[in-house]
């Protein structure tokens, strides 16, 4: 069955968040007006955004937590605070054992713990669970490889990635308006920060239900490594995002679906994969944010000396 317009879409967006809308058109054999409003009703509803985010590793941030919250009371001043943390990159509200999960991201251990103690201070916060990232394999916007070391990243280059930082798409030409060098020079700048994966643009579905899409998290128990189960788990449709973690899971997940239907298909399948051995899933009820570190403000860069 032919996927609809708008997934079709979201798909080549997480292949290529700056495809334009031509070779969209072409890909698709569909009019470019039809991918033009289709493309801005997705954007203005906040289905999709389309962000540019600097290398953690680049902003000195080299400590990745996923943390499950137990609450004692259903409080959205006490989720919106949770997830207006600056640590806090994700946070959802989830069916399950637990009330809401958060991905963190801070300095280093020291950091994390400071972090995990302000957030049990909260009143109604009940108990943490918490599993810290040794490798992420697939999201959105982390870039993909090893970071080549810049000799300098200056004004004019800090400034592009800003103006990406809202729109990831904006065109050279606005970029070059802002930053007062020619748009073939912004590319070139623009490029070079990618390829040395300094800096990586990405599609981020935050309103899957305005598509009608269901999604939900999971935590594995696997056999060893678990090198052959994520070999086989990234050639499973829908995975949005896939780490090894250190806790009471050794693989997290998140698995989406048009329908709910064919989500649970999806978690009987990845149930039984070859090393699998215990599976504990959720379902993602609603995103507050899924936001990644993006700026010079708080995180400390590397020294440009």
């Amino acid at each position: 069955m032919t996927k609809p317009i708008d997934e079709q879409l979201i798909d080549l967006l997480q292949t290529d968040a700056r495809m334009s809308h031509s070779e969209m058109s072409r890909i698709l054999e569909r009019p470019r007006a039809v991918i033009t409003n289709r493309l801005e009703a997705l954007f203005e509803s906040g289905t999709v955004t389309v962000i540019a985010g600097w290398n953690p590793e680049f902003l000195g941030i080299r400590q990745f937590a996923h943390v499950s919250v137990e609450t004692s009371v259903s409080d959205d001043g006490l989720r919106q605070r949770l997830a207006g943390l600056d640590s806090t990159v994700f946070a959802s509200v989830t069916s399950g054992n637990h009330d809401m999960v958060l991905d963190l991201r801070v300095a280093d251990q020291n950091e994390l713990y400071s972090v995990l103690a302000t957030i049990r201070e909260f009143p109604g916060v009940v108990a943490l669970n918490t599993q810290l990232y040794i490798e992420v394999i697939g999201e959105a916007l982390l870039p993909r490889g090893a970071m080549v070391k810049p000799e300098r990243v200056d004004d004019i280059d800090r400034t592009i990635v800003q103006l990406l930082q809202v729109d990831g798409r904006a065109s050279y030409q606005s970029l070059s308006d802002v930053v007062h060098i020619s748009p073939g020079a912004v590319k070139k700048r623009l490029n070079l920060l990618l390829e040395r994966n300094l800096v990586s643009i990405g599609a981020v579905v935050s309103n899957r239900s305005l598509i009608g899409r269901a999604a939900a998290g999971i935590g594995l128990n696997v056999s060893g490594d678990g090198a052959s189960t994520i070999a086989a788990l990234s050639e499973q449709p829908g995975i949005e995002f896939l780490a090894r973690v250190i806790g009471r899971f050794d693989v997290l997940l998140t698995v989406t679906a048009e329908t709910v239907d064919a989500l649970s298909a999806r978690l009987d399948t990845i149930r039984g994969l070859v090393g699998v051995n215990k599976m504990e899933s959720w379902v993602h009820l609603r995103t507050l944010k899924e936001r990644y570190p993006v700026s010079f403000g708080g995180p400390r860069p590397f020294s440009q000396g």
